[in-house]
């Protein structure tokens, strides 16, 4: 779909930022994580999101796409998202010292 078409042309731009998006189309809701490069594991990242949003999904590497329940709960998963990157991000600054 549209989402993931936004997805992976995201990817191949700039693979090291995150991008969170979310649709409902009036007959379901979706969600996906993509990016992050080799700093984020985007699968769980998605998982967690997805989890929070009463949803599964999955994906390759770097990219993941799933079904949610619904959006209600969207800023909770972004929070998420955002501390698990920002952590990921620390993590990663810490072992390049």
């Amino acid at each position: 779909g549209f989402l993931g078409q936004v997805a992976r042309a995201f990817t191949t731009l700039d693979a090291e930022r995150v991008a969170f998006l979310t649709a409902d189309d009036g007959k379901g809701a979706s969600l996906v994580v993509a990016g992050g490069g080799d700093a984020v594991d985007i699968r769980a990242l998605g998982t967690a999101a997805a989890a929070r949003l009463d949803g599964r999904g999955g994906g390759p590497k770097g990219l993941f796409q799933g079904k949610v329940g619904s959006l209600d709960r969207r800023s909770e998963a972004l929070s998420t998202l955002i501390q698990a990157v920002a952590g990921a991000s620390a993590g990663s600054a810490d072992a390049d010292r």
